[in-house]
């Protein structure tokens, strides 16, 4: 009779299926849970392992729902009570995704059942006991709460109203305190031993870049090389300046901050290790420059575009005081001695820095004529100007090492500002470009950071939707044009094609070059067949978070082994089987070969 009746009060109590309440959501997911796991005992998965595989991407995805349901239900019980994640800061941006509390709860089942992580055999024994620890909390979890949903079966409610004076209610409370600390303890073990994390040092200088990129932001705005617009409104092109000016302010104006060159190999930003021979070389050139010609340069790299060089330009005195007070305090030292070149660790990073050759480049006529190969190669960068593979450590630098160069300065003292400014432009655009090919995500996470710190707020500005105007890896549109090639007749028209808005994507080489190289001059042999290339903008990628499964096979993406892939053409999610075919697509701006699905690929092939 009790079990009959115990029955009969589940089935009255029980939550309804539009309610909307925390409690009603985690008893149907829990629900559909149990089930999945049910039908996955029933049978053996070694005789039908389709099925197993299509019921373990269930699992797997429920498992995720109850544990987000949970940590609502823990956020709004507990409160600041919660533990510490701070941790998460060392986790690289690709694992803090919605899906990571699933990817644990299997981990950490996986490990209590006795299975170990491949090549983590070590790890694994050390993390079977917390493991096991998780899984029971978890399991009591699930059947406290189960427990309080049939008792606490308020329909629609806002908030989770607890007994205070009811026994279950303080048990559920300490369950809960007890399971987010020991789950936080196996998250950190967890994903440290899939993954590699950063270090208190590295932490600590990203954050030193974080300062660094936001003063040269303040500066830039004070100076009037960027507006106030441009950043509230997430200009794309700040993607770019930012970072090249940051290397100008880092090596001049703030020498003692990360970019300090007198510092040993291993007390720098792994960002700028592989640059580190090349930085001592800009240094000692920007310190050459006179305050009228470090602000064309900084101009050239916000803009890409050409500004009068006619001695007019104007700066503030302060600005002009203080570039002549760090030039005057910099020249007496040397930057680039032997004894400091042979105590260098080498860099063995597969990280690519290009070799420019401009001696035969002329800025005296409004036509310039490339006659290097445009070609870009998978291994090397290009500017636009030229591309050469060469290793950051052994490069031999030539378009900032002729010595000869500099010689002759006062002979053409037009020619050589002109030059040597573009020489400057183009390896400091060359390494900040590199840091967004190489080191994307922690790019990513500093920006996000710079803008934060420097948006105006806004308080009569209608609220958007999350993920909407929002730096984050879910801009996905690229932002190509190293291959628009226009002829001189049509710069009203290259200029509105090259200043088209795009969005930024850090998953391609993203290269830009100044709109005054961005067309051949007008010969006779290229007058009659010149046309333009119209580029169409990418269609928008799916954020990952819509996409739990691959839009093709439909199985369900994995944390670590079974990553997402977008396809260039159709901006959908697919995995690595699906999505392992290349094409180039014109269309877009991309003439090499981009990762696109299956049918896109038959798609353009045929046409």
């Amino acid at each position: 009779m009790d079990v009959l009746k115990k029955k009969i009060d589940c089935w009255l109590n029980k939550p309804k299926v539009n309610d909307k309440s925390l409690f009603a959501k985690f008893y149907y997911a829990d629900k559909n849970l149990t089930s999945v796991a049910n039908e996955l005992d029933s049978f053996d998965g070694r005789a039908e392992p389709e099925r197993c595989s299509r019921l373990v991407g269930k699992l797997r995805q429920g498992q995720d729902q109850v544990l987000v349901i949970i940590n609502q239900i823990m956020d709004e019980l507990l409160g600041d009570a919660r533990a510490c994640r701070a941790y998460r800061a060392k986790f690289p941006e690709e694992v803090l995704q919605e899906s990571l509390a699933g990817q644990l709860w299997f981990g950490a089942e996986c490990l209590a059942a006795g299975s170990s992580i491949m090549n983590r055999e070590a790890e694994s024994l050390t993390m079977r006991p917390l493991a096991k620890a998780v899984s029971k909390s978890l399991e009591s979890i699930r059947n406290q709460l189960r427990e309080q949903c049939l008792r606490n079966n308020s329909s629609s409610a806002s908030k989770i109203n607890l007994d205070a004076n009811d026994s279950a209610s303080e048990v559920l409370l300490e369950s809960l305190k007890v399971f987010d600390r020991i789950f936080a303890e196996f998250e950190l073990l967890y994903v440290s031993a899939m993954v590699q994390v950063k270090s208190k040092e590295e932490l600590e200088m990203q954050e030193l870049l974080c300062v660094l990129f936001s003063e040269t932001l303040q500066r830039a705005l004070s100076l009037g090389l960027l507006k106030q617009d441009q950043v509230d409104s997430y200009d794309p092109a700040l993607m770019f300046s930012i970072p090249r000016l940051a290397i100008v302010t880092g090596l001049i104006f703030y020498d003692d901050g990360p970019l300090n060159l007198q510092r040993s190999v291993g007390e720098m930003s792994d960002m700028f290790k592989p640059f580190r021979k090349l930085l001592f070389k800009l240094r000692e050139l920007l310190l050459r420059l006179t305050s009228a010609e470090l602000h064309q340069l900084q101009f050239l790299l916000c803009t890409n575009e050409r500004s009068e060089m006619n001695g007019n330009i104007t700066l503030s005195e302060k600005i002009e005081k203080s570039f002549e007070y760090r030039l005057n305090k910099n020249l007496n030292l040397n930057y680039c001695n032997d004894t400091n070149s042979g105590s260098e660790v080498h860099i063995t990073q597969n990280i690519v820095v290009s070799n420019m050759n401009l001696e035969n480049l002329s800025f005296h006529t409004s036509s310039i004529t490339n006659d290097i190969s445009t070609e870009h190669f998978e291994s090397g960068y290009s500017t636009g100007y030229a591309s050469v593979d060469q290793s950051p450590e052994n490069g031999s630098l030539y378009c900032l090492q002729n010595d000869s160069f500099y010689e002759n300065r006062d002979a053409n003292q037009k020619s050589f500002n002109e030059t040597l400014i573009h020489r400057l432009f183009v390896c400091i655009a060359g390494v900040a470009d590199q840091l967004q090919t190489n080191f994307a995500a922690d790019l990513r996470q500093i920006l996000r950071i710079v803008f934060t710190i420097n948006t105006e707020p806004t308080n009569d500005v209608e609220k958007k939707p999350n993920g909407e105007n929002e730096f984050s890896g879910e801009l996905r549109t690229t932002y190509n044009i190293q291959d628009l090639t226009v002829s001189s007749r049509s710069e009203e028209h290259s200029e509105s094609i090259v200043h088209e808005e795009h969005f930024l994507n850090f998953h391609e080489p993203v290269t830009s070059q100044p709109h005054f190289l961005q067309r051949h001059s007008s010969t006779p042999e290229n007058d009659g067949n010149s046309s333009d290339l119209l580029v169409l903008q990418p269609p928008r990628w799916i954020p990952d978070n819509d996409a739990p499964l691959c839009m093709n096979c439909a199985v369900p993406f994995g944390l670590f082994f079974r990553r997402r892939h977008h396809c260039r053409n159709c901006g959908g999610v697919f995995c690595n089987v699906c999505s392992s075919l290349c094409t180039p697509l014109p269309k877009y701006g991309l003439f090499k070969a981009v990762r696109v699905c299956k049918d896109c690929f038959l798609s353009e092939t045929r046409n």
